[in-house]
């Protein structure tokens, strides 16, 4: 098997196995991803989100960083990486690394959700606000979603937050 199909070989089961919550499998893959080419932007990505959803987040912060190093245009990355930091350096951080990625794609909708969480947690309603609503406006869902997100608890009883996600 050449080195590219086995490659993607590692990546497709390394999606497959973060899919189905197999965390310990995706991170198998991964390092093995990552070992067969240290060049590879997917490779650390998904060895990245891994090391997350196995709450390692120095480990996954280094890989997230990899990543962006070699593709620093990928706005999904920077999300995952503010996630890490709102978790393991702060919330400022946070705020700071996803503005990265609304840099990159200012109608993300998860980045917009994110850092609408990130105002409400850091007592910033008007900017919170701001931010939902550009997450609704693209992916309506994202109501249903802050409606029992505990970020927004300092709102939940705010008219305009209520309106926002039509809880009146």
């Amino acid at each position: 098997m050449s080195n590219e199909k086995e490659l993607q070989d590692h990546l497709s089961k390394a999606e497959g196995y973060l899919a189905l919550g197999l965390h310990e499998d995706a991170l198998t893959e991964t390092t093995a991803a990552v070992e067969l080419d240290l060049a590879s932007y997917a490779a650390h990505y998904l060895h990245g989100l891994a090391l997350i959803a196995l709450d390692r987040l120095d480990e996954a912060r280094a890989a997230l960083m990899e990543a962006v190093a070699l593709e620093p245009e990928r706005p999904e990355t920077f999300v995952h990486l503010a996630y890490v930091d709102r978790r393991n350096v702060s919330l400022d951080k946070a705020i700071e690394t996803i503005h990265k990625a609304i840099e990159l794609k200012p109608d993300l909708p998860l980045a917009n959700y994110n850092l609408a969480c990130y105002h409400a947690v850091k007592g910033e309603p008007d900017e919170a606000l701001r931010y939902l609503r550009r997450a609704v406006n693209v992916e309506p869902h994202y109501r249903e979603i802050a409606r029992a997100d505990e970020d927004f608890d300092s709102l939940r009883t705010t008219p305009d937050f209520r309106r926002l996600v039509e809880m009146d």
